[in-house]
C-alpha cells in the first residue's frame, strides 16, 4: 500500500485504521488518505468465509483447529486486502508544502 501522491510505501497492517473509517496520513508528505473501492473488503471476507465454511465441513477440524483455521483466513484477508488496495487523496487534503 503506497502513498498516492508520493509513492511512500505505509507500514504492514495500516489499512485496519481504514476499517475503522479513519484516514491514513502519509508520515513523508502529509497527504491524507481514504479507500477506494470500499466493497472489495466484504467481497474478500464473503469468499473466505466460504472457504472457511468447505474447509471445516471437509476435514472436520478439532476446535484449536478451527481456531487457528480461522486465525489463518482473517490474516489471509488482511493480507490480500494490503495487495489489492487503491488509495486516493482526501478532497481538499494535498501534499503539505
Amino acid at each position: 500500500m503506497r502513498c498516492p501522491a508520493c509513492n511512500t510505501r505505509f507500514p504492514q497492517f495500516a489499512s485496519w485504521k481504514l476499517a475503522v473509517n479513519r484516514p491514513l496520513v502519509c508520515a513523508q508528505c502529509g497527504t491524507t488518505c481514504r479507500r477506494v473501492g470500499k466493497w472489495r473488503p466484504v467481497i474478500i471476507a464473503v469468499l473466505l468465509l466460504i472457504a472457511f465454511n468447505q474447509l471445516i465441513g471437509t476435514f472436520h477440524f478439532t476446535t484449536m483447529g478451527t481456531v487457528l483455521l480461522l486465525v489463518a483466513l482473517v490474516l489471509t484477508a488482511m493480507w490480500v486486502d494490503e495487495m489489492t488496495i487503491t488509495l486516493a487523496p482526501v478532497d481538499g487534503a494535498g501534499p503539505a508544502g
